[in-house]
C-alpha cells in the first residue's frame, strides 16, 4: 500500500464521465472542470496536524492535485498547505 510522506495526502479523484468530444483534440488533453474539487482521503501520516482522517473529504483548488504515476497506478497527491477543509460525511 502507498504512503505519503512529507505533508502530503494521498487521494482519491471523483469520477468524471467522459463527455462526446465533437472536435478533434490531442490525446493528452485534459480540460480543467472546477476551481474548486471535493476529494476523499485515501492515506496520510497518523500524526497529521489538521487531525484529518482516511475517509474524510477534503476540499482544495484542482490545479494543485499531483497526480504521480509510478508503473500502471496513478497516485493523486495534495500538499497538506493546500487544503482548504476537511467534510465529516
Amino acid at each position: 500500500m502507498f504512503r505519503p510522506v512529507n505533508g502530503y495526502v494521498w487521494v482519491e479523484r471523483p469520477i468524471q464521465e467522459k463527455e462526446e468530444m465533437l472536435v478533434y483534440v490531442p490525446s493528452d488533453y485534459s480540460p480543467k472542470g472546477e476551481q474548486y474539487i471535493k476529494l476523499e482521503v485515501l492515506s496520510l501520516r497518523e500524526d497529521n496536524p489538521l487531525n484529518i482522517k482516511c475517509g474524510d473529504f477534503i476540499i482544495t483548488r484542482e490545479a494543485v492535485v499531483e497526480d504521480v504515476q509510478v508503473g500502471d497506478r496513478t497516485y493523486s497527491l495534495v500538499s497538506k498547505n493546500h487544503i482548504f477543509g476537511v467534510i465529516n460525511e
